[in-house]
């Protein structure tokens, strides 16, 4: 209100001013406070979808290093102990998975988890796509 009375500030009584009518109201002025039980019920859900073996296609963890939050989707076509779908890797596996070397993401991973690892490659993955996928606009004629 005082800048659609006043402008813009001009003069050093005018800041004076400004400051006198601003100080009080910033005091009351807080952020929000967290709801706790909201939060709560966010994280419990969370962790049910990533616990839960019917989680499909969430993309939460990288299935290669399982810590990572994945960029990149694999579409796998199936194998004898890999069920067809999605596999999804984080920026870090990507270059590993891309070149099926499985010793060398052992070494990053800390990990020997070659076995899953060959029955993804013996899946006949397609090239890594973005994750999430983009959303779509359509829009009416």
């Amino acid at each position: 209100m005082w800048f659609a009375v006043h402008g813009r500030i001009n003069t050093a009584a005018q800041v004076e001013e400004l400051a006198a009518l601003l100080l009080p109201w910033v005091e009351t002025v807080g952020p929000p406070s967290v709801d706790s039980v909201a939060l709560q019920a966010t994280v419990d859900a969370w962790a049910a979808s990533v616990a839960s073996p019917a989680a499909t296609g969430a993309g939460l963890m990288c299935d290669f290093c399982e810590a990572a939050v994945p960029r990149w989707a694999y579409r796998a076509g199936p194998a004898v102990s890999v069920p067809a779908g999605d596999w999804f890797a984080c920026d870090g596996c990507r270059p590993y998975v891309d070149a099926r070397e499985w010793t060398g993401l052992a070494g990053v991973v800390g990990g020997d988890r070659t076995d899953d690892w060959v029955a993804f490659a013996d899946a006949e993955p397609r090239a890594a796509r973005p994750w999430p996928p983009r959303a779509r606009i359509y829009r009416w004629p």
